[in-house]
């Protein structure tokens, strides 16, 4: 089985890598903007923006719990969106045993 820190490497490098495509091809807020002329578009906006609303709560409760700074990370999600928690889990989490009981793992 693939190492966890490999698998989000392997989901951010292309990402990362369309991500770049779109802003130098339409910029940052031409991604925004083709959404919004229907209500179609409005929903492609909304739905990841109420998931990043609840990756941010469990990424700030699980900081908290493990006593990490996580404002650079809460940052990084409001402005390119899923980079922050992507960065967070690649720093913080991966590569780390799960404690007997935790329902990690």
């Amino acid at each position: 089985m693939l190492h966890n820190r490999t698998v989000l490497i392997g989901l951010t490098i292309p990402f990362a890598l369309v991500t770049t495509y779109a802003v130098v091809q339409v910029g940052y807020t031409g991604i925004v903007a083709c959404h919004l002329p229907n209500p179609a578009g409005w929903q492609v906006l909304f739905d990841p923006g109420v998931a990043l609303i609840l990756v941010l709560s469990r990424m700030l409760a699980d900081a908290r719990q493990h006593r990490r700074t996580v404002w650079h990370y809460v940052v990084a999600t409001l402005l390119p969106g899923v980079f922050g928690p992507l960065a967070y889990l690649i720093a913080s989490r991966c590569g780390k045993t799960a404690r007997p009981g935790s329902g990690v793992g």
